[in-house]
């Protein structure tokens, strides 16, 4: 791999992971998913999962072994996991290192290749993913404050 396509997700959606097609995870070949959650399932800093995206991450946790893997504090990703009901990765290493995304697979016992990442973040979320061996899904984020920074999002 070229070190600029690190950057680059192995499918980008246009709009948030509400409005994803989650046919590509099956196409992929993928078998787990590791979910992002701030400004990907939460709006940034919430403990509730967004009105928009509720009915997706309930599917992917019904068909897929899933967990979540955040850069937050223990006791924040603690209160997550319980209020979301979906596990957390327990680590301290921080996204993008690709050691995060190796506990990852471990807590799903998956190799890389069959897991997927989901997440807003260019470097946290796929270039990290991209250099562990994940495939990559780019979302929109949630909650995008003024038009600049949503331009700047549609951009990459």
């Amino acid at each position: 791999m070229m070190p600029f396509s690190y950057f680059v997700p192995d499918y980008k959606v246009k709009g948030t992971i509400a409005s994803m097609d989650f046919a590509v995870l099956n196409q992929a070949g993928i078998e787990g998913v590791v979910l992002d959650v701030d400004n990907t399932i939460t709006r940034l800093g919430s403990l509730e999962l967004d009105d928009s995206v509720t009915k997706v991450v309930k599917q992917i946790t019904q068909e897929y072994p899933c967990c979540l893997l955040s850069n937050y504090t223990p006791l924040v990703r603690r209160m997550r996991e319980i209020t979301l009901d979906i596990p957390i990765v327990d680590t301290n290493f921080k996204k993008p290192l690709i050691s995060s995304y190796r506990e990852a697979c471990k807590l799903l016992h998956l190799k890389p290749k069959n897991i997927a990442m989901i997440g807003n973040g260019i470097i946290t979320d796929i270039f990290g993913a991209n250099l562990a061996g994940l495939y990559t899904i780019k979302v929109q984020p949630l909650g995008y404050n003024s038009k600049m920074m949503k331009m700047i999002g549609n951009i990459i």
